[in-house]
């Protein structure tokens, strides 16, 4: 059993490892020139996919997670998956969702909450799982020419709201806490109670997250 803590080595260690090969994926059209517009964008999208399928079945199997604990339903891996399925559409309203759901994926990585841990892998795949998130943005901008537009905004936020009431009624059936809506995200936070009122503030903060990172692209017209 291994114990983790913020920004020990081996947090660092995975952060860079991710990086690196990041990096790397987003590098690779600037030397074969058009690589983005052949099958290799659509494999990226496949490999995020498998990527966190991988998570899933890694923590299930090695790290002795039941089958609910190692669902998909914490926003961050609602968006890699997403992330995914849009470097196979192209469709830009999904990059628009994976960026504005975004903030979960940078708390993710730099505050992972991991805790105590069975095997050395896991650091890295849970770290991946979350990075390729961010990954897929820069490489969105950069080769796919993805657009923030108002649309993008509104349907985020439809989204994250019917994803939050969803999720509530499945944590409230299940006892887990998938998008931190049945236990405090924070410890501060624990002073706001009852728990639906603080389901209330923390759902009207991230929305609010999303209106501010909206700002930058407020202009377009689409």
């Amino acid at each position: 059993m291994y114990k983790f803590t913020y920004f020990n080595n081996v947090h660092i260690k995975t952060i860079l490892f991710c990086l690196i090969v990041g990096l790397i994926m987003i590098a690779l059209p600037f030397f074969v020139k058009g690589l983005e517009k052949t099958r290799y964008t659509v494999y990226l999208g496949y490999l995020i996919i498998l990527v966190k399928i991988a998570d899933s079945i890694y923590r299930y199997v090695y790290e002795n997670e039941s089958i609910i604990e190692t669902m998909p339903l914490n926003l961050c891996n609602i968006a890699v998956l997403i992330a995914g399925v849009y470097f196979i559409t192209k469709k830009n309203i999904l990059i628009n969702i994976v960026y504005f759901f975004s903030l979960g994926a940078v708390l993710a990585i730099l505050l992972p909450g991991i805790g105590s841990y069975n095997t050395k892998m896991y650091p890295y795949f849970f770290m991946a799982a979350h990075m390729m998130e961010l990954i897929a943005l820069v490489y969105a901008f950069i080769w796919l020419n993805a657009k923030i537009t108002k649309k993008g905004l509104i349907t985020s936020i439809t989204l994250y709201l019917v994803l939050s009431v969803l999720v509530k009624i499945f944590d409230n059936l299940t006892g887990m806490n998938f998008m931190y809506l049945n236990d405090y995200i924070i410890p501060f936070m624990s002073v706001i109670k009852p728990i639906i009122l603080y389901d209330v503030v923390l759902i009207s903060l991230f929305v609010l997250s999303m209106i501010i990172a909206y700002l930058p692209f407020r202009n377009r017209k689409k």
